[in-house]
């Protein structure tokens, strides 16, 4: 399955939020090197806050380019696909996966296939919290959630096919697995993901939205 991954990637580093496609993305540019930028670009919540936080408080001096993601559940279509990351990788930047509660099991799973990446969760303890684990990983850290069990490769690919519209009983013909194997990788995803209503209700809408 190959899902189209968006290309709107906003730059971070001053206040002009400049859209860059992905064959610019940390490049040379009239503003100068791009040394920070978010993508996706079209959740104004996560980056007015990151734009904020970033021009508001000092940011240590950066020696690589940066590029944070939005590891959120609503994206959770884009991060199931093996080849996701290959684009950005190209980019030489060290890419930050800024993780929301639902998805530390997901960030989890692809932090053990790629140890490069860098995880910065998003824990509800506060905004101090937050601040000072930004200025950790600016500073070169990656933040590990404790007590988070990793998403299994059984379960993401269930997940792989259900988030397609399969039905439970075509995706155990499709898997050469049981019935049953596919209703307890569900029930593991809908416990490790903490939303069970809301990943079922993602599904739905990310079908029909390829119909």
């Amino acid at each position: 399955m190959n899902f189209t991954l968006p290309m709107n990637t906003l730059c971070a580093d001053c206040q002009l939020r400049c859209p860059h496609a992905i064959n610019t993305l940390l490049k040379t540019t009239s503003c100068g090197t791009i040394k920070v930028a978010i993508w996706p670009g079209d959740n104004p919540l996560f980056t007015d806050s990151l734009f904020y936080i970033l021009s508001e408080n000092d940011k240590p001096a950066l020696h690589e380019d940066l590029l944070l993601i939005d590891f959120c559940l609503d994206n959770i279509a884009f991060f199931i696909d093996d080849d996701w990351l290959e684009g950005w990788k190209k980019t030489g930047a060290r890419i930050v996966l800024v993780v929301d509660r639902f998805m530390q099991a997901l960030a989890h799973y692809w932090h053990k296939k790629h140890p490069a990446l860098t995880l910065l969760p998003v824990t509800g303890d506060g905004g101090s919290q937050f601040l000072r684990d930004l200025e950790n990983v600016l500073n070169g850290q990656s933040i590990m959630p404790d007590g988070v069990t990793a998403i299994t490769n059984n379960e993401i690919s269930v997940l792989r096919k259900r988030i397609t519209g399969l039905s439970a009983q075509r995706v155990a013909a499709v898997l050469n697995c049981s019935l049953k194997t596919v209703y307890s990788c569900q029930y593991s995803l809908c416990r490790k993901l903490g939303a069970p209503a809301r990943l079922e209700k993602l599904i739905i809408e990310h079908f029909h939205s390829r119909c």
